[in-house]
């Protein structure tokens, strides 16, 4: 009789449609995925990895959030995913692959992606923001709005051969899914669409513009653009994405020079890496958001170029790569996600100083060739009584061709000269800022008397007689010194 009542149970459920709950969860399947969202277009979709630690944390919260937001959006239903269960679709076709995760769909063709932080608060304000906005679109051929488009930190323009229902759907779905992103619309037979895409034939284009990186993103059809195209282009330039330090990433940074920020933590998952992650990814910026355990390969190296050690940790620094050298910045004080917006804003608008790394002063006396560093340079270039002059180079120089040995060669020839001084700078430890780190190795000559130059850079041939000559040209002097021949010596 139990059981008679049970499969009748089971076959009125599938008649009316009904999906099993847990804990005001509806689950979902892969199979009953699309349709719940059909049905639901207002829903909250928790995405779920057994081997993810926060997952449980978010699950708890978002009970509590879900029954908080009940009265005032009653349309808005709760469900969850689990991936195990539902590998392929929820790793291939919903292309998710790190928990927890959660979709606010808006429509079934839009929704808005969360993966900040995992408290209460963060995903309360990321609802609160999305669920309680009302979409406006601007008609970009209305006095002003072309002016005002342009002038956007970052907007959206869609635009057809009509402007319909339709197509004003659309926007309001994207500006749904995107409170923050202003939208426009337009004809494509405009002044302004001959402005923005010159000689284009199609009937469908849609751009995303962004003024502070390297110009419009734009896409263009002779059908309707697939909303996931548009969704994408979004996701690609609107949420900067903060991943781990790899090779593929240390590879770019240097080959491209793009800027960097980075947050440096004994693990990835620590109070200030979540901090970091959620801080930057709420903020338009630019260049690769990386993160850094210093156990990555070629880790070290970054570690060396930004005086970075664990004992620093956490620390956040920024590299913008330069012509002549590449500036340092650094981050001081507690790391929290406020912090993080208020260090980023004054780093844009250039409130921030760069740091110089340096290492210890020497106690050495009597030197041939003295050992100079960040702390003591300019005291070194300045003697008022004595001529100075500095080998700058590096343990990498490539365009060394002996200019170090014959430095070496000259300067215990000429140390005996009470007025001048030789000395050397490894700027693999030091940072200066008016070195050209990309023409290394070079010799300067500083004049006795000033103040840090005006300094003279040899470009002669690389050979101690060519060396020589270039002191005593400068310094107006002569010197009566030879050098012996490799010939000779044999």
């Amino acid at each position: 009789m139990l059981k008679t009542i049970i499969l009748c149970a089971v076959f009125a459920s599938s008649l009316t449609g009904s999906l099993p709950e847990e804990n005001g969860f509806t689950i979902l399947t892969s199979d009953s995925y699309n349709s719940f969202i059909e049905k639901n277009p207002r829903s909250l979709v928790f995405f779920y990895d057994d081997a993810c630690r926060h997952c449980n944390i978010m699950e708890l919260a978002l009970s509590k959030i879900v029954h908080e937001f009940a009265t005032s959006h009653p349309e808005l239903k709760l469900a969850k995913i689990k991936k195990e269960d539902n590998l392929a679709f929820v790793t291939k076709e919903k292309q998710v692959n790190t928990f927890p995760h959660l979709r606010l769909y808006s429509s079934p063709a839009f929704y808005s992606v969360y993966f900040d932080a995992i408290d209460q608060k963060h995903i309360t304000d990321f609802l609160t923001h999305h669920l309680n906005h009302t979409p406006s679109i601007h008609l970009i051929d209305e006095e002003g709005n072309f002016e005002k488009f342009k002038a956007e930190e970052a907007a959206i323009y869609l635009s057809s051969k009509v402007i319909d229902e339709a197509q004003r759907e659309l926007a309001e779905n994207l500006q749904r899914t995107y409170p923050e992103l202003p939208v426009y619309i337009g004809t494509v037979d405009s002044k302004v669409d001959a402005e923005l895409f010159p000689n284009a034939k199609s009937s469908y284009r849609c751009m995303f513009h962004r003024n502070f990186d390297d110009g419009s993103k734009s896409l263009t059809g002779n059908s309707l653009i697939p909303v996931e195209r548009i969704l994408n282009m979004i996701n690609n330039y609107k949420h900067p994405k903060v991943a781990n330090l790899n090779s593929k990433n240390y590879e770019k940074l240097f080959k491209h020079k793009l800027s960097a920020v980075i947050l440096f933590d004994s693990d990835y998952d620590t109070p200030s890496m979540r901090a970091f992650t959620s801080a930057l990814q709420s903020m338009n910026t630019q260049g690769l958001l990386l993160r850094s355990t210093l156990t990555e390969p070629n880790s070290d190296k970054l570690a060396e170029m930004l005086d970075i050690s664990p004992k620093d940790f956490p620390t956040l620094r920024v590299i913008r790569f330069g012509v002549a050298r590449n500036h340092k910045y650094k981050m001081e004080g507690e790391i929290t996600e406020e912090s993080i917006k208020e260090f980023m804003t004054n780093f844009v608008q250039k409130k921030v100083e760069e740091y110089y790394r340096s290492e210890e002063i020497p106690a050495e006396k009597d030197q041939i060739v003295h050992k100079v560093v960040s702390l003591n340079f300019d005291e070194f270039t300045s003697h008022k009584d004595k001529d100075v002059v500095l080998l700058i180079d590096s343990d990498f120089s490539s365009n060394d061709s002996g200019l170090t040995s014959v430095f070496e060669a000259v300067a215990e020839k000429l140390s005996g000269k009470k007025d001048i001084v030789f000395g050397r700078l490894n700027v693999d430890k030091n940072d200066v800022p008016h070195v050209n780190v990309h023409t290394l190795p070079m010799v300067y000559i500083y004049k006795r008397g000033t103040l840090v130059g005006p300094r003279t850079k040899y470009n002669g041939e690389k050979t101690p007689e060519g060396l020589v000559k270039f002191i005593a040209d400068n310094l107006k002097r002569k010197f009566d010194v030879s050098f012996k021949s490799v010939t000779d010596e044999l």
